[in-house]
């Protein structure tokens, strides 16, 4: 059970094939902003705000 509406979206994202988060270095997606940052961070030392 989720608590707040917010977790709940985050959640179903999971279960649709959507990836609306693109890695301007390598073209990766992925399917939540917080996973693209830290896949930035790590596979290219990128620091830089991410712009949604």
């Amino acid at each position: 059970r989720f608590t707040e509406y917010s977790s709940l979206y985050k959640h179903n994202v999971v279960h649709t094939p959507c990836k609306p988060y693109k890695c301007n270095h390598c073209g990766k997606t992925y399917k939540q902003i917080s996973t693209l940052v830290m896949h930035k961070r790590t596979a290219h030392n990128d620091s830089e705000p991410i712009e949604e």
